[in-house]
């Protein structure tokens, strides 16, 4: 799918926006804070009800505005006029502000007029009709927090890919997460009142546990061949990259620890003797059953859930060791570079569909060698992709002007 025409209105500084914007590239030039990122924004909202930014529902609208909106008209690649107009599809998020509710921000999604209720949802309806395949992919400087920052950050990006590819996966993720919640609660209890009954929160967890982690490590298991090459393409003077999955607590005896880089080609991270490479469900479910009656009583020492995905951490790294804490800046902007080109690779690989492309803050992310890459890659790739850029940074495409919150052609 690509975008044909986007429509913001009330939404971060961005003032009445209407962009038509080109089936390959766009720039999007304009000094820093005048609403280049939130163009991008938008268009990320507007495919997955999510930002790539740091950021709650109330800060998305202008302020002063009691509510903000969002449309965006979407097409086939490809498509001739008469396709254009047989299976045009128009995604619409409204937000509107509630002042008499602590300003909470109410949020309305609309597909071709028809109102989806949850983000699953969304992504289903989406994901489950070839005609709204709507996807986008951003690569922006938050993005350096996937391998300096924390393992919740990790965990959420990843979930979120998966979920990308498999709509029914971010529904254990979700239903798995209010059982986590649920059994904290009943470990929190301090008379132990509920302690009889844990097991029948335990008992649901196991399989959708069980599921998010083999899901997880066949992600990785399957993109890491991409990962090294493309790396290998950006930097070919650096050692090869690799990744690495720490299931926390699941290290029952006689399971190894291997590794998987371009060398040998086995993931590093939990390897269950018998199971190479990676072990079936049931094995996992079956150990997991038997480690949760193992850590109970410690569970309820401490209050809180002690094993499943929640828990789990994954990196990247280059020379065999994990590049958070010690990669360099080059070393962790080629790793980032190559994880967006295999995401995307892998989304077209799993559903048929190409993504567009979101890149923020362009010429100050990448140096020359690699902006020269990505170019020449996202033009094999024949993406939709939208670049901002405090300057137009000699690329061959459609240039708009950001200024004061307003966009217009050049």
């Amino acid at each position: 799918m690509r975008l044909e025409r986007l429509v913001v209105a009330g939404f971060r500084n961005l003032n009445q926006v209407e962009l038509e914007p080109d089936p390959k590239l766009n720039l999007l030039i304009g000094d820093n804070g005048q609403g280049k990122t939130s163009v991008l924004e938008a268009i990320a909202l507007l495919a997955s009800l999510r930002s790539f930014r740091d950021s709650k529902p109330h800060d998305w609208i202008q302020s002063g505005a009691k509510g903000a909106e969002l449309s965006g008209w979407l097409v086939p690649d490809g498509a001739s006029q008469a396709e254009a107009q047989a299976w045009r599809s128009h995604f619409k998020l409204t937000l509107d502000r509630d002042e008499d509710g602590g300003g909470q921000v109410r949020k309305t999604a609309t597909i071709n007029g028809k109102r989806v209720r949850s983000g699953a949802g969304y992504l289903k309806q989406k994901f489950g009709n070839a005609e709204l395949a709507f996807h986008a992919i951003s690569f922006n400087p938050s993005d350096h927090d996937l391998v300096r920052g924390e393992p919740a950050l990790r965990r959420a990006y990843l979930d979120r890919v998966i979920s990308a590819e498999k709509p029914d996966y971010l529904e254990k993720v979700v239903t798995y997460a209010k059982l986590v919640e649920q059994r904290n609660a009943l470990l929190k209890d301090p008379g132990g009142r509920y302690r009889g009954i844990l097991t029948e929160f335990t008992r649901p967890l196991v399989p959708l546990a069980a599921a998010i982690l083999l899901e997880r490590l066949l992600w990785l298991d399957r993109n890491l061949s991409a990962l090294c090459e493309v790396a290998l393409r950006i930097a070919p003077e650096q050692p090869p990259m690799g990744l690495g999955y720490q299931a926390k607590n699941i290290e029952p005896p006689g399971a190894e620890i291997a590794k998987k880089n371009s060398e040998n080609g086995i993931l590093n991270g939990v390897h269950f003797a018998g199971h190479h490479p990676l072990p079936s469900l049931q094995v996992i479910e079956n150990w997991l059953e038997s480690r949760f009656a193992q850590l109970e009583s410690e569970e309820l020492r401490q209050g809180v859930t002690l094993l499943g995905p929640h828990r789990d951490d994954w990196w990247i790294e280059t020379g065999g060791a994990p590049l958070k804490g010690r990669g360099s800046q080059g070393e962790v902007r080629t790793a980032l570079l190559a994880l967006k080109l295999t995401e995307i690779g892998s989304f077209r690989s799993a559903t048929g569909h190409r993504p567009i492309l979101l890149l923020d803050d362009f010429s100050s992310e990448l140096d020359l060698r690699r902006r020269r890459f990505l170019m020449e890659a996202i033009t094999e790739m024949d993406l939709q992709v939208f670049v901002t850029s405090t300057e137009a940074a000699g690329l061959p495409g459609t240039m708009f002007r950001v200024e004061a919150g307003r966009v217009n052609r050049v």
